[in-house]
């Protein structure tokens, strides 16, 4: 069974990220859940919400999504890159692969880049950003502003609390 964690353990295991301004991060996270980006466990029972529960594999999400915020990316670019990293999760066994050995702290890039490059409006727009693996050769040549993150370096930077009997 994956360990579950709650919207305040959550903040604490973003770590570094979080640290400076936690109620700011619980606020995104908690404003992140009410817009459907990020996805609670359901829950069994009825109730206020307060103790929402995150799988391992959304807590990792939360913490790419609370970087690129940080960065200063659109709300809307944040919500497309999560149901990006979703869709590779379920539907790329190669990028489910990647995503795992990231866990275990083997190299894997993402490179996001504005929509239209050529209108130089870099990130500043709300226009939905491509987002590719290290393995995509467009970065390569492209002279485009790009915002790259190394996955295993933000799961390395989590700061997970014990969890009995499971393998983080």
């Amino acid at each position: 069974m994956e360990p579950e964690l709650t919207v305040a353990e959550l903040v604490r295991a973003i770590g570094s990220l979080c640290r400076d301004e936690p109620n700011y991060w619980h606020s995104v996270i908690a404003s992140l859940v009410k817009e459907g980006i990020v996805k609670p466990m359901p829950a069994n029972r009825r109730g206020t919400g307060i103790r929402r529960r995150f799988t391992l594999t959304e807590a990792r999400i939360v913490a790419i999504l609370c970087h690129l915020k940080a960065a200063g990316l659109h709300h809307l670019q944040v919500a497309h890159v999560a149901q990006i990293l979703r869709n590779g999760l379920e539907d790329r066994p190669s990028f489910r692969e990647r995503w795992e050995a990231a866990a275990e702290g083997k190299s894997f890039q993402l490179y996001i880049a504005p929509a239209n490059p050529l209108a130089n409006r870099g990130f500043g727009s709300d226009e939905l950003p491509y987002v590719l693996m290290d393995s995509d050769s467009y970065f390569g040549k492209s002279r485009t502003v790009i915002f790259g993150i190394e996955l295993a370096n933000v799961f390395r930077e989590m700061e997970l609390p014990e969890f009995e009997g499971a393998e983080t």
